[in-house]
């Protein structure tokens, strides 16, 4: 018996770049492929077909890409969502983050990382949320500040061989300069916890 395609949302308002998006798509990946040019569009189609992997533009016309990642995230919780940034150095990569997102690739970088990074979202791995997973559970309110240090320790491994997943198999890997940068977001991503958390006591 054939399992029926996974449901891949592709959110892009360029007519032309989501035309050329779905013809890759549907030549490279056996998907169920759904198409939305708008926020509003995007998350009705969410609700309705609870993507597992949804591609969504940063630059939408109508609502706020940031606040519909998180939107779709809360529709389908084990969904992934994977957001084009026009640049590596974008204002928004943190906010996409924290949002949600599962990854993100600029979009001059889309015909070298996209198929490998769908491949992935596609097998369900999570590296951004399983690091952030792991810091929020070391430095959360309940954890007494005296004992933040042995729990971060303890979870240390896991997040540590998520990095070197990252470093040889993330969306940059092979390409030094990028793969630092994106580690470097990694960083931010701990240190946004960190400060939510300003009382980690380290």
């Amino acid at each position: 018996m054939r399992h029926a395609a996974p449901v891949l949302l592709l959110v892009e308002n360029n007519a032309m770049l989501r035309a050329a998006l779905r013809h890759h798509l549907n030549r490279r990946f056996r998907v169920d492929l759904v198409e939305a040019a708008c926020a509003n569009e995007a998350v009705a189609i969410a609700v309705q077909r609870q993507p597992s992997v949804t591609l969504l533009d940063l630059n939408l016309p109508t609502g706020t890409a940031i606040d519909t990642i998180a939107v779709i995230q809360a529709i389908q919780p084990a969904g992934r969502v994977i957001a084009m940034l026009d640049c590596l150095d974008s204002p928004y990569v943190d906010a996409v983050v924290k949002a949600g997102a599962w990854s993100y690739v600029p979009k001059d970088m889309l015909g070298h990382q996209l198929d490998p990074l769908l491949r992935r979202a596609l097998a369900a791995e999570s590296p951004i949320q399983d690091v952030a997973s792991n810091l929020r559970q070391a430095v959360a309110p309940s954890i007494r500040p005296d004992k933040r240090r042995s729990h971060l320790f303890e979870r240390w491994p896991r997040i540590r061989r998520t990095v070197r997943w990252l470093d040889e198999n993330g969306p940059w890997a092979g390409q030094p300069r990028i793969r630092r940068l994106y580690l470097a977001n990694l960083v931010a991503l701990a240190l946004l916890v960190v400060e939510k958390h300003r009382s980690f006591g380290l």
